[in-house]
């Protein structure tokens, strides 16, 4: 590193930190099904929504028919949208979430070792949900809101009062009625879902030997799409195994959007998060482009970590190599200078590693990196000639760039009115973030009133399978006596053929069935035996029979195979959630699988050459 270069860094270093970039690392897009769209704080419109999208205070996100979303948090929280869904981020604090549920269905995962408290709002209601939870919230468009707990307990407060629901409960709030709370309905569709993107979360990720504590969450999409290798110069580094083109390089499937006030870059490959914005990236003969995770303690996101140079008309960038410096607007990092109040020497373009490297440039025209529109450039490296400015472009954004993908939506699929009645701004000013238990979200300055609740011993609704959809209807109507189906079966068999003779005027009496000479002599024959008292064994000398069970009986109910994963059953009987644990909260003495014992390191690696590798496993939780 020559004199100049570490001059300036130094003196720009000292320049505060954008506020914007920390917010961009908290939340992004890791799911993205249907013409999900998002609408951010400084924008006017609705945008279409790809995963690996950044998110931050004030985003709104519609889930339209046939959708779903998925939002990954810090501390590897998750929540999930389902169709006909509007959900608002009004607020993200260091240890506090808070959400408007407008409508529709969303599923909170705070795992243990998440963050202490997540307030997810309603149009009437306010719930409270704290670490080591799962709790589903959905708010329909009648005034009706229900929250059920699958594991921990949330605190659900109305304009009436507050009341807490326990794991394994559902309360029903309806627009100025009543509250009731009853046992969880059975898992349908949507519950079912949720559990199968959870179990993907237990098992131990092999990436958690390689990264850094700050990127175990991620881990998860580093195993899934990449495997890991040593080289001598950088340690172990990552690879991505899916198929590539000949000519791939980082940083070329994707997009770069304007978000608060910075071109970030927009990965189209599903594990295009932490690659793009954490680390450096390098080429070795031997594997070809490979990712080289930061250290611990020097984990920072960043928009995407290139090397800019642009011209009138051309844009080009080249990733950025371990040790190479990032230029941009804010800093990001121990290896970043923020220029947004100082210029950058030509110079620095000629210690970027990876600009001589075969494909690692790339050159789009000037009108394809605001709209999107294809447009030829034939221009040389601007790396290597002297006109071309250097550091993120200071083009003016336009409309489309705003957009993370050039993409039609159809008119069905927009956002109703009614979402675009209350904006973010109204949210914050009628509903404060309470993350303690004392305060309140409606009454501010004094403690909520105990919500007067309607107790109910059976769940709201009975789900059954049966054959006939005829009877499938009614156990959603309420299904009707059982003397009125023992009618309608003899009505039947009055008029099917061979049946009865119907007389007019004359009903048939209902009688029961009688059952067979044999099983009442069976039934006579028998004697009570006293619970202490067992029968005596019966063998075929004896004289008396062998006694059948009557024909009405019931059959034994078999036992059925214990549930697997993390909050297969509901209360307090569920197996342990073995999802990985915020820093600075594991419990110790928990016992779990051991990770996999760290890779040796080869004999002719240098002694500070390899990070040393670190083991982690899972903590096991308790409930």
């Amino acid at each position: 590193m020559n004199i100049l270069r570490m001059v300036l860094m130094v003196l720009l270093m000292a320049v505060p930190c954008s506020a914007w970039a920390a917010e961009l690392g908290l939340v992004r897009l890791s799911l993205v099904s249907g013409d999900v769209q998002v609408q951010a704080e400084d924008g006017d419109e609705w945008v279409p929504a790809v995963a690996n999208m950044p998110l931050a205070d004030g985003d709104r996100i519609w889930v339209p028919a046939g959708g779903r979303a998925e939002l990954q948090l810090q501390y590897g929280v998750y929540l999930r949208l389902d169709a006909r869904t509007a959900l608002d981020i009004v607020e993200l604090q260091e240890e506090s979430f808070q959400f408007y549920l407008a409508e529709g269905r969303a599923y909170i995962n705070n795992r243990k070792g998440g963050i202490d408290h997540i307030q997810v709002d309603t149009p009437h209601a306010s719930a409270g949900i704290f670490d080591n939870s799962l709790v589903m919230v959905d708010a329909g468009q009648d005034g009706v809101t229900d929250v059920s707990v699958i594991k921990g307990y949330a605190l659900v407060e109305t304009e009436r009062g507050r009341t807490r629901v326990s794991a394994g409960n559902a309360l029903r709030l309806t627009d100025g009625t009543g509250a009731v709370i009853a046992p969880i309905e059975p898992p349908d569709g949507w519950e079912t879902w949720n559990r199968s993107r959870d179990n993907r979360l237990v098992d131990g990720a092999e990436s958690l030997r390689y990264v850094p504590d700050e990127l175990d969450d991620y881990a998860r999409d580093l195993d899934d799409y990449g495997r890991w290798h040593y080289v001598q110069e950088y340690g172990y580094v990552w690879a991505p195994r899916v198929s590539l083109p000949a000519n791939w390089s980082p940083y070329r499937q994707g997009r770069w959007a304007w978000v608060r006030g910075n071109y970030v870059w927009i990965s189209y490959e599903p594990w295009g998060w932490v690659p793009y914005h954490y680390g450096r990236w390098a080429f070795s003969s031997r594997i070809g482009w490979c990712w080289v995770p930061p250290s611990r303690g020097a984990v920072s996101w960043g928009p995407g970590y290139v090397g800019w140079v642009y011209t009138p008309t051309s844009v080009a960038w080249v990733p950025l190599a371990p040790g190479d410096v990032y230029y941009g607007y804010g800093s990001f990092g121990p290896l970043s200078v923020n220029i947004t109040n100082a210029a950058i020497p030509r110079t620095i373009v000629r210690d970027y590693r990876n600009v001589h490297v075969r494909n690692a440039v790339t050159i789009i025209h000037r009108d394809t990196f605001l709209t999107g529109k294809k447009q030829r450039v034939t221009v040389r490296n601007p790396f290597t000639v002297g006109d071309a400015s250097v550091g993120p472009p200071r083009f003016k954004p336009e409309r489309e760039t705003r957009r993370p993908v050039i993409k039609a939506i159809p008119a069905g699929h927009r956002p109703p009115e009614r979402v675009n009645r209350v904006g973010v701004e109204e949210i914050r000013r009628e509903r404060r973030l309470v993350p303690s238990e004392k305060g309140s979200v409606f009454t501010p300055g004094r403690q909520p009133d105990n919500l007067r609740v309607l107790r109910r011993e059976a769940p709201r609704r009975t789900v059954v399978n049966p054959p006939l959809p005829a009877v499938r209807d009614q156990a959603v109507q309420g299904a009707r006596p059982q003397q009125d189906r023992t009618k309608d079966t003899i009505e039947r068999k009055r008029r099917s053929p061979g049946g009865p003779e119907r007389v007019p005027g004359r009903r048939l009496e209902e009688r029961p069935v009688k059952p067979p000479p044999a099983t009442q002599r069976q039934i006579r024959q028998e004697r009570p035996v006293t619970p202490s008292t067992a029968p005596p064994p019966v063998t075929r000398s004896q004289s008396q029979p062998v006694t059948v069970p009557p024909a009405t009986s019931t059959p034994p109910r078999q036992e059925r195979p214990a549930a697997v994963g993390p909050h297969a059953g509901r209360g307090e009987g569920r197996p342990p959630y073995r999802g990985g644990e915020k820093r600075g909260k594991r419990e110790q003495g928990a016992t779990t699988a051991p990770a996999p014992a760290p890779p040796q390191k080869p004999v002719n690696a240098p002694p500070d050459g390899a990070r040393k590798m670190r083991e982690k496993g899972g903590k096991e939780e308790r409930q």
